[in-house]
């Protein structure tokens, strides 16, 4: 077989590969789905009472401290999350840059953060939580191991914050 014939029965060929309309109608089906949720979200928010008044120990005065309520948002729009991605994508490549990892481990760094947010949406999980996953699953599919602790210390977290993530992300 030749290299286009490889290529065209190859998984990522058939999975992965998308013209920009079906990657268009993929994006705006998931920003839809992530906004609705958000909706819901807040509509069963709206029905929680506005404030708790919590009493402290160190409060002797007799004075009560109120909570505030997260503020709620109406999601992203389709084009936001669009420079949203940009942004992270530029992320990947400063991390790289900035540690001097292998040109190949941040490609397939690239690959799986870009894959993967073909099928979510930044609204359903946050690129800073899946930044670190994706640097270590692409370390180890690159044989060019990093550390968990040396990444954790890079995006100051713990290791088990993106290591529960990488099935996630595969």
């Amino acid at each position: 077989m030749q290299g286009a014939a490889l290529t065209e029965t190859s998984t990522h060929f058939k999975h992965w590969l998308f013209s920009p309309a079906e990657l268009l109608k993929k994006r705006q089906s998931l920003n839809e789905a992530s906004v609705e949720r958000i909706k819901r979200e807040n509509a069963q928010a709206k029905k929680q009472p506005a404030a708790i008044v919590v009493k402290t120990e160190d409060d002797s005065a007799g004075k009560k401290k109120k909570k505030k309520k997260k503020k709620r948002r109406g999601g992203l729009t389709l084009e936001q999350e669009a420079k949203l991605l940009a942004f992270y994508v530029n992320q990947i490549y400063a991390v790289c840059s900035a540690y001097k990892f292998p040109f190949r481990m941040c490609a397939t760094t690239l690959v799986y953060f870009k894959r993967f947010y073909i099928s979510k949406s930044i609204m359903d999980l946050s690129p800073q939580r899946i930044l670190p996953a994706v640097f270590f699953l692409a370390s180890k599919a690159e044989e060019c191991m990093i550390d968990a602790g040396k990444l954790a210390a890079i995006f100051k977290i713990k290791p088990r914050q993106f290591i529960r993530l990488e099935m996630d992300v595969l």
